[in-house]
């Protein structure tokens, strides 16, 4: 004769015991990748795992910072900040071939906006919110090249004069 603990012990607790442990897998925080590219403009996009950009040359030693807003921070059991201002939770920067891979510290930032800022001399930092998760999502940083930057937006000396104002030399 089986008494009702025993059947529980053989039958119910090692179902029990499969889902608690699927459900601890689902509690692990998943990383996000990346990579930085150059482009016409400076941001940050959600793309497909697929997308061509994704495969092409990519900017080496870009620095990344991720940013949440306080209600994030707070979550992770940081100190509330004031409104309109961010929280630094991850900064990482991309490899030799402008890869990089960002680990969120709490699971509940995914699904939410981060922001990521990226900067890399010689280009024109990216400061964008991204959703963040998805796995067959990857975060693409277009860096615009300070040198392909519109002259009005890039600072730079005078042309010097021509004193002598011979002719035939034009003037720049």
């Amino acid at each position: 004769m089986t008494t009702s603990h025993g059947r529980f012990t053989r039958v119910f607790l090692p179902s029990l015991l499969a889902l608690s442990a699927l459900s601890l897998g689902a509690c692990e925080t998943t990383s996000i990748s990346g990579m930085v590219v150059a482009g016409p403009s400076s941001r940050a996009v959600m793309v497909d795992a697929k997308d061509a950009r994704l495969t092409g040359p990519g900017i080496e030693g870009a620095e990344l910072e991720f940013r949440v807003v306080p209600e994030l921070a707070r979550s992770s059991g940081n100190t509330p900040l004031p409104t309109g201002q961010s929280v630094l939770i991850s900064s990482t920067k991309a490899d030799s071939s402008g890869r990089w891979t960002f680990t969120p510290p709490d699971p509940r930032i995914l699904g939410r906006p981060v922001t990521i800022v990226a900067k890399k001399d010689g280009y024109i930092p990216a400061r964008s919110a991204v959703l963040m998760g998805g796995t067959d999502k990857r975060v693409l940083v277009v860096l615009k090249s300070i040198a392909e930057a519109d002259p009005e937006t890039t600072t730079s000396a005078p042309a010097p004069s021509n004193p002598s104002g011979s002719a035939g030399e034009s003037k720049p």
